[in-house]
């Protein structure tokens, strides 16, 4: 099978359309994943105690936290972006590899998951 005929042939299928729509689907939840500050939060019956609110991957909320490891008497208050000029004497313990590699990961598959949109319409299209 040729690469022209095996192209006609996912051209001309009948679930080019839903192939197309559950791949619009999965984008869109991608980049709501990717741009929600929501992905862990505290128990709200422990607010009160507790100094941290939530985390996104790119994104923490803190409730009058203050490190011990750090030098200056800097209060946490809000919503910080991890790589913000506020964050950068937080240490990294906020960051671990796993989590950097979660953030690469999902900004590649949000990526990624764009192209296909692109190529789809193209395929479907043309």
């Amino acid at each position: 099978m040729s690469l022209k005929s095996a192209y006609d042939s996912c051209k001309s299928t009948p679930f080019s359309f839903s192939v197309l729509a559950v791949t619009a689907a999965g984008c869109i939840s991608i980049i709501l994943a990717l741009s929600s500050s929501l992905w862990l939060e505290s128990k709200p019956e422990s607010e009160s105690e507790s100094h941290f609110v939530s985390l996104g991957l790119w994104r923490i909320c803190f409730r009058d936290f203050q490190h011990p490891s750090v030098k200056f008497d800097d209060v946490f208050n809000g919503c910080y972006y991890f790589y913000g000029h506020k964050s950068e004497s937080i240490p990294s313990w906020l960051q671990p590899g796993w989590f950097i590699f979660v953030q690469c990961l999902t900004t590649g598959s949000a990526v990624l998951s764009i192209l296909s949109i692109g190529v789809l319409l193209y395929m479907h299209f043309q």
